[in-house]
């Protein structure tokens, strides 16, 4: 029976499985799955609900930017479920358990500040957002990367008013990128992010890269007052 079902079984796509897993984790708990999967599928399969959201929001970003699984891919479309929410994984990785806990309990509160986070980008790179698909700050490359960097950013003004997360956000990453390209000598505006012609670190693709340009990122984090 174990020949029969590993050699004829069709795979379930990686997409789905994660939705699967989702619901597990909501039968069994967070602990009935860690002895059987890795600690980063668990958390990808956390962000699901963020990622919903993300997508859903009118005030969001990422408004009917997200494809789903065994959802054809339209216009609209900049990139995958799976690996936007994998992205946000690292970000719950940064966390404690407790508040990984909140956070599936209700995942507005990360999803709230994420909308701020990736507003505030909005305002930095308008063109970007404006062409998504000529640029990679929303796609695997910039989720990843800006994601990695999330816990740290948020965590200088989180205990401010909540109205003020979005502009003081802004300020951190205004002066982070002026840091980058200033050390880099790469223009300071959304031709960072281009497909084509963008600085060499946010054109790449593999993780290796794209944990380099978070590198570079946190690199140029001013430190909190």
């Amino acid at each position: 029976m174990f020949y029969i079902v590993n050699s004829r079984q069709r795979s379930v796509p990686t997409d789905l499985a994660l939705h699967h897993l989702q619901r597990t984790i909501t039968e069994v708990g967070v602990a009935g799955v860690v002895p059987f999967e890795s600690q980063q599928r668990v958390l990808a399969a956390q962000s699901l609900d963020i990622v919903k959201i993300l997508n859903t929001e009118p005030t969001s970003p990422w408004l009917g930017r997200v494809q789903f699984p065994n959802e054809p891919k339209g216009p609209n479309h900049v990139i995958k479920e799976r690996p936007l929410a994998d992205s946000i994984g690292f970000i719950l990785k940064d966390y404690t358990v407790t508040k990984q806990k909140t956070i599936r309990n209700n995942p507005r509160v990360l999803a709230e500040p994420l909308i701020d986070y990736w507003n505030a980008l909005k305002d930095i790179f308008p063109d970007a957002f404006a062409n998504p698909q000529e640029y990679a700050i929303q796609k695997s490359t910039g989720a990843y990367s800006l994601h990695m960097i999330f816990p740290r950013v948020f965590s200088s003004i989180e205990s401010l008013d909540e109205k003020k997360w979005k502009d003081k956000m802004k300020e951190v990453l205004s002066s982070m990128f002026r840091d980058v390209v200033a050390s880099t000598g790469f223009t300071n505006d959304s031709e960072f992010w281009n497909k084509k012609t963008g600085y060499p670190l946010a054109m790449g693709t593999s993780m290796k890269l794209m944990k380099a340009l978070a590198s570079l990122f946190l690199d140029n984090i001013p430190e909190s007052d």
